[in-house]
């Protein structure tokens, strides 16, 4: 068996924002995850090589930490409220204090993975996977069999990067778009949205166009 890499959770902490050097474009991180250095699975290599590439991808997509991701169950999938968008029903967002989570409970966002456009691809890949889990009905989970410090090894194996890499990009990506911290926690169930500027990652080349105003 292959073994994970050795990284301490205070090391992956600390490389969390440190090591994040720069936005990268949806399809970068797509190329990163497709193209990727593969796990060298002994058995059902193209099986598990999806199952990683669609976690990787739905991580992005959701912004989200690695166990957030692996407790989505397959019966969140909503197919028919929009038909642009599989929308995510319910998805828990675990990292609160143990004050607010006695106050108010675990909070539950919905968000749309994109049918169309740019970011489709990566809604693909997640489906992909998922229509292979509908099959399984020995667990109601989408990634099933997989903790997080192997999927967190699995990852930094695969592009040399790590989830909250991934997190960082995609809430980048959210702020270039609607360029408002609270529209974007509000969006993925960010309590203070102050936080979102230790991930964005932008600079002033991107808004030359306004400075010249």
């Amino acid at each position: 068996m292959t073994k994970v890499p050795e990284t301490s959770p205070d090391e992956r902490s600390r490389r969390t924002l440190r090591d994040i050097e720069r936005f990268y474009s949806s399809k970068e991180v797509l190329d990163l995850i497709e193209n990727g250095r593969p796990w060298p699975y002994k058995i059902d290599k193209d099986y598990f090589l999806l199952r990683d590439k669609a976690l990787m991808c739905f991580i992005y997509l959701m912004a989200c930490r690695i166990n957030e991701a692996l407790k989505v169950n397959k019966t969140q999938f909503d197919f028919k409220t929009d038909p642009e968008f599989i929308v995510v029903q319910d998805f828990k967002i675990s990292k609160r204090t143990q004050k607010i989570l006695m106050a108010q409970g675990i909070p539950k966002i919905d968000f749309g993975l994109p049918l169309v456009g740019e970011l489709s691809p990566f809604t693909e890949k997640v489906m992909s996977w998922y229509y292979l889990q509908e099959k399984n009905l020995g667990s109601p989970l989408l990634f099933p069999g997989i903790g997080r410090v192997r999927a967190w090894g699995i990852i930094e194996y695969s592009t040399g990067k790590w989830c909250h890499w991934f997190r960082s990009q995609r809430l980048s990506y959210l702020m270039k778009t609607f360029r408002s911290e609270t529209i974007v926690a509000k969006m993925i169930g960010i309590k203070a949205p102050g936080t979102i500027s230790h991930y964005y990652k932008g600079s002033w080349a991107e808004h030359r166009e306004e400075l010249k105003k």
